[in-house]
């Protein structure tokens, strides 16, 4: 399902059906493009790393506007709980990461 997130930003990582890895913050038109289309795409919160340099603060930026409490979404950011996290290696390979757990407990 895509739907028009009205200006709310969140991460993004896909796969087209070229292979290319795609992340990142995409517009509407990006995912809708048909040329190349996506054959997964999920989204999540926080973006947590780009280019090797942590980039939490930016993703914040990013994905809060004027509806979202930044210092909610901060709480959320920094609770101990359990996470996903996907991304690619140096050779372009997929790495997927969970740790399990529970809000406020260590996984």
């Amino acid at each position: 399902m895509v739907r028009d997130s009205g200006g709310v930003q969140n991460a993004q990582f896909g796969i087209r059906r070229d292979g290319t890895l795609v992340f990142g913050y995409l517009s509407q038109e990006e995912v809708l493009d048909r040329s190349n289309p996506f054959e997964q795409l999920v989204s999540g919160v926080v973006w947590l790393l780009r280019n090797a340099e942590v980039y939490i603060n930016q993703s914040l930026e990013a994905e809060c506007d004027e509806t979202v409490d930044m210092e909610l979404f901060r709480d959320f950011v920094d609770v101990r709980s359990a996470r996903t996290a996907v991304g690619h290696d140096v050779n372009g390979n997929v790495v997927m990461f969970h740790v399990d757990g529970q809000t406020h407990k260590r996984g």
